[in-house]
């Protein structure tokens, strides 16, 4: 999740599954309850931020991860 959201932040899970799949190292990220539950390990250690904003989900990086 962290490598997509390097390379475009600010994503919906649809354009994070576009970036996904063309990336070697996401392969299991093939749906968006794949993108979910690969989240939420990283919304609790605060690097990465879920809103909810026109009935979509936008995923991004938190400026500063913590240690």
């Amino acid at each position: 999740m962290l490598e997509v959201l390097k390379i475009k932040n600010n994503l919906t899970t649809k354009q994070f599954l576009d970036i996904a799949d063309s990336l070697p190292l996401c392969k299991d990220c093939k749906d968006e309850n794949a993108v979910i539950n690969a989240a939420e390990t990283l919304i609790k250690m605060g690097a990465v931020k879920r809103e909810f904003k026109k009935g979509k989900y936008l995923w991004s990086l938190v400026a500063e991860v913590p240690a």
